[in-house]
């Protein structure tokens, strides 16, 4: 069982397989050596943050968080696709933003 932090005030949370994200961005013919089960969780915060996490059994890994200020209001829900590479995000205030996530992710 891994934790959340509470210190960013979380209002909604969103899985994803971890390695199905980097299978279908690697290139033809490269090989995957992706051991085990990894998640990718996205949690929206108070503070209109998206914070990204990898979590596997070895452990979580921060891979990136959005600046503060680039949007108005909590983050109200989020939704994950590897189809786009994206995820996006709704707020409070009624706004949608997306950010890309593989640029972010270092295997």
């Amino acid at each position: 069982m891994k934790r959340v932090s509470l210190l960013h005030f979380p209002t909604c949370f969103a899985l994803n397989d971890y390695n199905e994200l980097l299978i279908e961005n690697s290139a033809e013919g490269e090989e995957n050596n992706l051991g085990g089960e990894q998640v990718l969780a996205l949690i929206g915060t108070k503070e209109g943050k998206v914070l990204t996490y990898k979590i596997s059994s070895a452990g979580s890994t921060k891979l990136a968080e959005t600046r503060a200020g680039l949007c108005y209001g909590g983050v109200s829900a989020l939704d994950v696709s590897t189809d786009i590479d994206k995820f996006v995000a709704a707020t409070e205030s009624g706004e949608l933003f997306t950010a890309d996530i593989v640029s972010n992710i270092v295997p």
